[in-house]
């Protein structure tokens, strides 16, 4: 698991998250915690030192794009971005999304922050007007082809 900044919320967040779905796969194990510091530099120096102590690594869970991209780009150097799947919390960027269509990366959930401030608003006017709060909050997510 590739963390954010220690303390934030977002890593916070999303690191609960990943874990309390991984409750549910006992048999997953989880063979590194570390923070990529939500940097492309971090999650390749990261990245480079989980694969020599864990050869046989199979997935990673990154908490943003850019640290996913700097694990492929450490797992691409060390030959072993071959069955290796990376999944992350992405923007939904250019580069991020042609990376999946490449099936470097395998998932990217994108946060589509434009339309969460649209909902953000909504919510906003919805709470003013009737007291009540619903925040629908709908994620894109892009499939690497082999993993379709």
């Amino acid at each position: 698991m590739l963390l954010g900044i220690s303390g934030a919320s977002a890593t916070n967040e999303r690191t609960a998250g990943c874990e309390s779905v991984l409750k549910s796969y006992p048999h997953i194990k989880v063979v590194a915690r570390q923070s990529g510091g939500f940097s492309r530099e971090g999650g390749l120096t990261v990245m480079r030192d989980v694969l020599i102590a864990n050869p046989k690594l199979n997935a990673v869970y990154s908490e943003n794009g850019e640290m996913a991209i700097g694990a492929m780009r450490a797992a691409a150097a060390a030959g072993r971005l071959k069955g290796l799947t990376i999944a992350m919390i992405g923007s939904g960027s250019v580069g991020e999304t042609q990376l999946v269509k490449q099936g470097k990366i395998a998932l990217s959930v994108a946060q589509q922050p434009a339309v969460m401030g649209a909902l953000g608003v909504q919510a906003g006017y919805s709470y003013l007007s009737t007291g009540t709060v619903f925040v629908p909050v709908p994620l894109h997510m892009d499939l690497a082809p082999s993993h379709s």
